[in-house]
């Protein structure tokens, strides 16, 4: 369905007279396919006008909204596309992909595709079920604080272990921060710097009464509130007070740093994959990054890496095989435009799709771990 209508878009009177005409056109295409195919086919042809009229255009104006609707699909042949945020001032369209790691053998034993606009920490339960049926348990977890809400961090059981860079904490004018304050996790009790103790239990809220906190001598250096300093707990505050302390020291700084090679594999990912996702929809790029990860295992152990090949650009000759790539295959992007390439993106047996939305997955926060 394709309307253009003859309007000055730069005339208020004539964008409100054209825009007034979309509410009802999926409602008339709708009826014109129902007398022609049934009203099952009618409904499912007009789905997708009415989610972007809906998105896209206030129906009690009718007028163009203003801002962005939540879970706004951003292309007509990629429903699973989406706007996305890396960070503050760096934006996006499309999926993330995420690769988790073993860090002993190098090896990427689980990956994950979703919408760009999905949390880090929603992936994880889809990795930790290919995990499952691989027969293959945790033993160290090495994440971004995205992650830290996740389901394996959340359900984690004593022998797993979690290595991730805290949360910076602190208070304004150089007042006492919570790392400040003593927890102790066997009693339950919560002693501030001048040794006032407060029990203390997680996903509450500590409130030192308001008369101990006036006659304390070190009041000017806590608080300003005239109610007395509170002090708010993590439903998991062990994890954080643990990753604050390892963090402090030599050793722990160095097990962070562990997770640098993280960015070993996004270069072997971007390098044999690319930065556009070659099909439409989660379900098949999680294909393609799955036959990926597994020829790139494949070339691992075959001792022929991409970053130590002759241009970076193929395997060496005489590679054996699935690792093997034949140069006859041609690159197919999703941009129609793009120019040929002799490294193929794709097994010889799978057919790419085309289309003129590009899906450009980031280098998203990989997990990665060590497996036991």
């Amino acid at each position: 369905m394709k309307w253009s209508p003859s309007s000055d878009w730069d005339d208020p009177a004539a964008r409100d007279q054209a825009l007034a005409q979309v509410p009802g056109l999926p409602d008339q295409v709708e009826a014109f396919t129902a007398s022609q195919h049934g009203e099952q086919a009618a409904a499912a042809a007009v789905a997708v006008a009415r989610q972007v009229r809906d998105q896209d255009v206030d129906l009690t104006g009718p007028a163009l909204r203003r801002g962005v609707a939540k879970d706004r699909r951003i292309s007509v042949e990629g429903g699973q596309m989406r706007h996305g945020r890396k960070s503050r001032p760096v934006l996006f369209d499309g999926c993330k992909r995420h690769v988790l790691r073993d860090l002993d053998t190098g090896l990427v034993p689980a990956v994950g595709i979703t919408p760009a606009n999905a949390p880090e920490a929603s992936v994880t339960e889809a990795i930790t079920a290919d995990l499952d049926a691989a027969g293959r348990r945790l033993a160290e977890l090495h994440i971004d604080r995205a992650c830290l809400a996740s389901a394996p961090v959340r359900d984690r059981g004593p022998d797993l272990a979690i290595y991730c860079k805290a949360w910076r904490v602190r208070n304004t004018g150089g007042r006492f921060a919570k790392d400040q304050f003593t927890l102790d996790f066997d009693t339950g009790q919560l002693t501030c710097p001048a040794g006032v103790a407060m029990p203390f239990a997680p996903g509450k809220t500590v409130r030192f009464p308001e008369g101990t906190c006036a006659a304390c001598p070190l009041q000017a250096r806590c608080t300003t509130s005239s109610h007395g300093r509170s002090v708010a707990i993590h439903p998991d505050e062990a994890l954080p007070a643990e990753l604050r302390r390892r963090q402090q020291t030599p050793d722990g700084r160095a097990r962070l740093r562990e997770r640098v090679a993280v960015e070993h594999a996004l270069a072997h990912v971007g390098h044999w994959q690319g930065r556009r996702a070659r099909y439409l929809g989660t379900r098949k790029n999680l294909f393609g990054r799955t036959w990926s990860r597994t020829s790139g295992g494949c070339r691992r152990s075959a001792g022929s890496s991409p970053l130590r090949c002759r241009g970076g650009s193929r395997p060496r000759p005489g590679s054996t095989g699935p690792a093997s790539w034949t140069t006859s295959c041609s690159i197919h992007p999703p941009c129609t435009s793009a120019a040929p390439s002799s490294r193929p993106s794709h097994p010889p047996w799978a057919s790419p799709i085309r289309s003129s939305r590009p899906c450009s997955p980031p280098e998203a926060p990989p997990r990665y771990v060590r497996l036991a």
